[in-house]
């Protein structure tokens, strides 16, 4: 069975997808027809940017995952509170997996009181996954 978020993830293009901080369902914010996934990294860090968020820092694309970091994890994992994180990195996930041939998100940052480094995919952060 396709669950909820993942059925509606595939009815879009690639684009920037967000979270709000008290609704962790994605919102469309931005189609980028045919982008590759460095370039809707460069799409999210001019975001991030604006709103005073860190930078996804891309690492590697290997088979279906996309590896990245980010340039201030002290800020997700200590300075935005759990539910900031938590949208964060539902965005970026929701955004980078738009891509075609992405299925997850591989993090790769040290563990703080707000986040967890691992593997997320869309279905990640399904209402009842996060209970």
């Amino acid at each position: 069975m396709v669950k909820r978020i993942e059925a509606l993830i595939e009815g879009y293009e690639t684009g920037l997808w967000s979270t709000e901080d008290t609704d962790i369902y994605p919102i469309y914010k931005k189609p980028l027809k045919a982008a590759d996934v460095q370039t809707l990294i460069s799409e999210l860090n001019n975001e991030f940017t604006k709103s005073g968020l860190p930078k996804v820092v891309f690492q590697k694309k290997e088979n279906n995952i996309v590896f990245i970091g980010i340039d201030d994890a002290e800020q997700l994992t200590q300075r935005m509170g759990s539910s900031g994180a938590l949208s964060y990195m539902a965005s970026v996930t929701y955004s980078i997996t738009s891509v075609k041939g992405v299925d997850c998100v591989s993090f790769k940052f040290e563990e703080g009181d707000h986040a967890v480094p691992g593997q997320y995919c869309h279905y990640s952060f399904e209402p009842h996954t996060l209970l």
